[in-house]
């Protein structure tokens, strides 16, 4: 019996984190609708061109890459702006000096709240639109969340969105509810 416990563990510790198919599907119809809404759009993005990068650990890199695949399938324009989708992982990111070069937008997936914390920062005051996989970690700094609960839910964070000067449309804020 504690060998079966013991290769549980094991094999959980390995495979690491489990994803929710049906709210990453979610996740990827919606985020790239809430950069549509923001009616300075072309005021962030500098180069004529939208660059939304999916933000991994190493583990999570198929995941990564089927959230590009599936948002690049559905959104090759937002606004009529051209859409550029990138799988990135955690460190070469934090590592860059310049978010703004590689990113307009960035989707973070799990990993470790120093990373997290280390990537809001990075992004904070720079017009970047910030998506998160779990809704806890818009503590971190994040812009907005789309979570399942009875229904499906945006949150967007009150203090971010006053910090970036984000000027969604009135219809947004009527579906969405602001947290502290």
């Amino acid at each position: 019996m504690r060998w079966i416990v013991a290769f549980g563990l094991a094999v959980s510790l390995l495979f690491g984190y489990e994803y929710n198919a049906f709210l990453l599907q979610t996740q990827a119809s919606v985020y790239p609708k809430i950069i549509g809404f923001d009616q300075k759009l072309r005021d962030h993005i500098e180069d004529g061109k939208i660059d939304f990068c999916i933000l991994h650990e190493e583990i999570d890199t198929s995941v990564a890459d089927n959230l590009v695949q599936t948002i690049a399938k559905h959104y090759s324009k937002i606004d009529s702006l051209p859409v550029r989708m990138h799988s990135l992982k955690f460190a070469p990111f934090i590592a860059d000096k310049h978010p703004k070069k590689r990113c307009d937008a960035v989707y973070v997936l799990r990993s470790s709240d120093a990373k997290l914390k280390k990537v809001a920062q990075m992004i904070r005051h720079k017009y970047i639109y910030s998506f998160t996989y779990d809704r806890h970690d818009l503590d971190f700094g994040f812009l907005c969340n789309v979570a399942i609960e009875k229904d499906v839910r945006i949150y967007i964070k009150k203090d971010v969105l006053q910090q970036e000067r984000f000027d969604f449309v009135d219809a947004l804020f009527t579906i969405a509810k602001i947290v502290e």
